[in-house]
């Protein structure tokens, strides 16, 4: 019942982890969630698209991605990357290849953040780029913003609203903000084999 209300959620990438043991697809079985920010210095999606059991979490987030929102609202996905991660370059190349070959539309805006030390030759390392998809009538574009370390990654109608996605896209990059109306769930204790119970994966999602 909670997770067919849930509109926004923020998670750690071992909170993630954790949660897909109980409920592999859990992104996609949220039907309202449009907004989903990870604190995370590596987790960005892989593909081929698949949340089962045993697929990875960045598929998993692939899988929500790639699926359109009901409200046909752009859907958001926040991160913190490390740009010279050489994963980096594979996963885009991958995203790209996946939004090439995709056969109904679904859009998106991806916030990457990237981390110090890594900013300043990261910046440069970015090539903005734009793709178009005419089974789907839709663009794919990656884009730099008026802050040294983020940039976006936007999947929207060839002939889109320019003021709407604007907003939209605005409103993407303001993070983090409070909620007015959320709930804190803690995973505090992770027991081992033994029954012992550790803090040390204390997490908090909203």
């Amino acid at each position: 019942m909670l997770g067919k209300n849930i509109c926004e959620i923020c998670l750690l990438d071992a909170s993630f982890r954790r949660l897909r043991q109980f409920v592999p697809s859990i992104l996609n079985d949220c039907p309202l969630l449009r907004v989903v920010s990870f604190y995370s210095d590596h987790l960005f999606t892989n593909f081929p698209c698949d949340d089962r059991a045993n697929a990875s979490d960045g598929q998993a987030v692939a899988k929500w991605l790639f699926t359109a929102h009901p409200d046909n609202v752009p859907k958001v996905f926040k991160c913190v990357f490390k740009m010279n991660d050489f994963h980096w370059s594979l996963n885009l190349a991958a995203f790209k290849a996946a939004f090439a070959s995709a056969s109904s539309a679904a859009n998106f805006i991806v916030v990457i953040w990237y981390q110090q030390p890594f900013a300043h030759s990261a910046a440069h390392s970015v090539v903005p780029f734009d793709q178009t998809n005419e089974l789907t009538r839709e663009q794919l574009a990656l884009k730099r913003t008026d802050y040294s370390k983020c940039f976006v990654l936007v999947r929207c109608p060839i002939a889109r609203d320019e003021n709407k996605w604007a907003k939209w896209e605005e409103e993407a990059i303001a993070w983090p903000r409070e909620w007015k109306n959320r709930i804190d769930i803690d995973i505090y204790y992770e027991f081992d084999i033994c029954g012992r119970a550790s803090r040390r994966n204390y997490r908090r999602f909203k």
